[in-house]
């Protein structure tokens, strides 16, 4: 059950969520949607306020993994790309990406366990593969940009098999985006 407040009004669906926007359009969204109006939102009762102060931050997790997502598949692009047409300033941007990628994604990650353990809700298995194969992933990339970086002060390029690593994890990257935006924004929405 989900309770919201709409400027005075209170709403409160079992099997989906239904929003009427100011303009008058609806949105519907499946069950277990949590919606953010006015920086406010409750489940069971339990209000939240998300809006800045001293002691409470808004969600910074569907910020921050806008750098997660364009920085780490960039840098494997750039770093085949690199690779392809024998370009050091491709594989130069490629390392940069990485590095920045690999530092901002565990505060994604702590951030989305921080914004799970405030949401208050049963953890379906969606969100128990999305929360794990970040984590995991997050590591991942931190062992893969000790390896680039190493590559780098030794002066070697790139073997095949890093490239191989690092395509796999973009595309466990790409799941694991998949998975958040289908618990955002539904399935087929």
């Amino acid at each position: 059950e989900i309770r919201l407040s709409l400027v005075g009004s209170e709403m409160c669906i079992r099997d989906s969520v239904e929003v009427v926007r100011a303009d008058g359009s609806c949105w519907t969204g499946p069950r277990r949607t949590i919606i953010l109006l006015n920086g406010q939102a409750s489940r069971g009762g339990r209000r939240r306020n998300y809006m800045w102060s001293f002691f409470e931050f808004p969600p910074l997790h569907p910020l921050l993994v806008h750098f997660t997502a364009a920085l780490l598949p960039m840098s494997f692009v750039m770093e085949l790309t690199g690779r392809i047409f024998n370009r050091d300033s491709l594989r130069a941007a490629a390392w940069w990406m990485l590095l920045t990628g690999t530092i901002v994604t565990p505060f994604t990650v702590l951030f989305g366990w921080l914004w799970l353990n405030d949401m208050d809700i049963d953890i379906e298995r969606q969100m128990f593969i999305h929360q794990w194969l970040g984590t995991v992933l997050a590591g991942v990339y931190v062992v893969l940009t000790g390896w680039r970086g190493m590559l780098l002060v030794k002066g070697r390029k790139v073997p095949v098999v890093y490239l191989v690593v690092l395509g796999l994890m973009t595309l466990a990257l790409f799941v694991q985006g998949h998975i958040g935006a289908q618990m955002s924004f539904g399935i087929g929405e």
